[in-house]
């Protein structure tokens, strides 16, 4: 049983569980509980065709788009997203498929995209915490 306030309530569940929470006291709402399931996803988080969507934590977010990659960066504060850049096929083909040092193909808004010494791809976007948020994929489909 949780006991949360009258007014301002707010709590984090902290697993996924059933939780039954006590909203109100004698005076407020007679006391009425509320049961609440929770579940905390296993696949993706985002369902908008994102490549990286399985990160919440993400700060930017890449789209394919008949094989144009597309970029745009995301607030952390806000998650407001803002267009970076798009990468044409062509542009991709013009950096060695498997280059002998991770090799810059183009950036914006703070990200960068980059060929892999394995031949993959991938972001990079520093965080104002001084982290560094990457995510590595094989490239767009051509579809």
């Amino acid at each position: 049983m949780v006991n949360v306030p009258t007014t301002g309530v707010s709590y984090t569940i902290p697993s996924t569980g059933t939780y039954d929470i006590l909203a109100g006291d004698d005076q407020f709402l007679n006391g009425v509980n509320v049961t609440i399931s929770c579940s905390f996803p296993t696949g993706a988080y985002f369902g908008d065709g994102r490549l990286n969507a399985k990160d919440a934590g993400e700060t930017f977010a890449l789209y394919c788009s008949s094989g144009v990659l597309n970029v745009w960066t995301i607030d952390p504060a806000t998650s407001v997203g803002k267009f970076a850049f798009s990468v044409t096929p062509a542009e991709i083909a013009a950096f060695p498929a498997k280059p002998t040092v991770n090799t810059a193909i183009k950036s914006g808004g703070g990200a960068t995209l980059y060929r892999l010494t394995s031949g993959q791809l991938q972001v990079n976007r520093n965080e104002k915490t001084g982290k560094t948020y990457a995510y590595i994929f094989n490239g767009c489909p051509a579809s």
